[in-house]
């Protein structure tokens, strides 16, 4: 759950959206106002960890307060399987608010082919307004109180779309020295957690060791502006929205778990022939991803979204993919000795021998 903490705020729902709702993470959402605890940033939040703690709380830990949902078309599969926030074909987050604060919302062309309805819910579950085609904009000013921000998918949406809500403004967490150092190209073991990088070329960067828990990896035009005022932003997959091209770079040893890596649909990540041997990158979204060649040799990558990605030839020796989802993932080629597959979703996936797994496929090629 999130908390609110300020004033008026507003909520735009283009490619890249400012949203001042001005809420932060909390540990534990129980109670408000003066006697609460000081709320407790988190980063890289998925869905499944919100639905596990129960009780409208969130895994503990500070951070840069990134909350990634998954948004599945209607009809298709649940995104993650495990763990999805609604239903399929619609997600939902939900937030608390401290004080009188305004809220409004507007959906704009681009918006709308990735989400056909957004509506806000209080927590009897009634609906305060509905923002859609037809109503492209509504505002609403609100007490106190639990309130629930749900996305539908749009009807001609063909692929899980990657929902980026950022709680806060720029993370306190990163090393503004190592940002400098970022920038000569060697930052081995750097402190870059909650960064966003979403300007910064990280092609042929060392970044061997270093700290990228929940940072912000994906190419936005012009940077995702961040802020103390625009503490709530939304980004939605679109043409402004490029996966990270992290091609020639040395990721060795590196703590990405979390990280938000995943652009459009039209621009995957390119991770291809990156050295991630023995690299914490669990709870990743990489759909379509290329990591053909890449050195994925004892790194961790459980939980992770891999549908469709290229993975031919890789080296995922003693690779750790609990519960990932592979399915569709090309696998061709690739030296699979001593991975451990426990639960993955393998559907469809081409096998390193070139089989194509059966449907289903869970934990095994079928």
């Amino acid at each position: 759950m999130f908390k609110e903490t300020g004033q008026a705020r507003t909520v735009w729902l283009p490619a890249i959206v400012p949203a001042l709702l001005s809420a932060l993470l909390l540990a534990s959402c129980g109670g408000g106002g003066g006697g609460s605890a000081p709320p407790v940033r988190q980063f890289g939040v998925t869905e499944p960890q919100i639905k596990n703690a129960g009780g409208g709380s969130v895994v503990p830990g500070p951070g840069s307060g990134l909350l990634v949902s998954q948004l599945e078309p209607a009809g298709g599969l649940p995104a993650p399987l495990v763990g999805d926030s609604a239903s399929v074909g619609v997600d939902e987050v939900t937030f608390q608010v401290d004080y009188t604060s305004t809220l409004s919302i507007t959906l704009n062309g681009d918006s709308l082919a990735t989400v056909s309805q957004v509506d806000l819910l209080d927590s009897a579950g009634t609906v305060i307004f509905s923002v859609n085609a037809n109503n492209i904009q509504a505002q609403v000013q609100l007490a106190p109180g639990t309130y629930v921000l749900r996305l539908t998918a749009a009807a001609g949406a063909s692929e899980v779309m990657s929902a980026m809500l950022w709680f806060g403004g720029a993370s306190s967490l990163t090393s503004p020295t190592d940002l400098q150092r970022l920038q000569t190209g060697n930052c081995t073991s750097c402190n870059l957690q909650g960064a966003n990088l979403s300007a910064v070329n990280l092609q042929g960067v060392n970044l061997t060791g270093a700290d990228l828990r929940g940072a912000i990896l994906v190419q936005v035009a012009g940077g995702l502006k961040l802020n103390g005022s625009d503490v709530m932003t939304i980004l939605l997959g679109s043409s402004n929205v490029k996966g990270a091209d992290l091609t020639g770079s040395n990721l060795a040893g590196a703590n990405l778990s979390g990280a938000y890596l995943s652009g459009s649909g039209q621009s995957p990540a390119r991770l291809g022939g990156v050295d991630m041997s023995s690299t914490l990158a669990t709870d990743l979204l990489l759909p379509r991803a290329d990591l053909h060649g890449t050195n994925l040799s004892s790194a961790d990558l459980s939980r992770s979204v891999l549908t469709g990605a290229s993975l031919r030839g890789a080296n995922l020796t003693k690779a750790v993919m609990v519960n990932t989802d592979l399915s569709g993932a090309d696998l061709s080629g690739a030296n699979l000795l001593g991975a451990n597959f426990s639960g993955a979703n393998l559907s469809g996936a081409i096998w390193n021998d070139q089989r194509v797994c059966a449907s289903p496929s869970m934990g095994a090629c079928l």
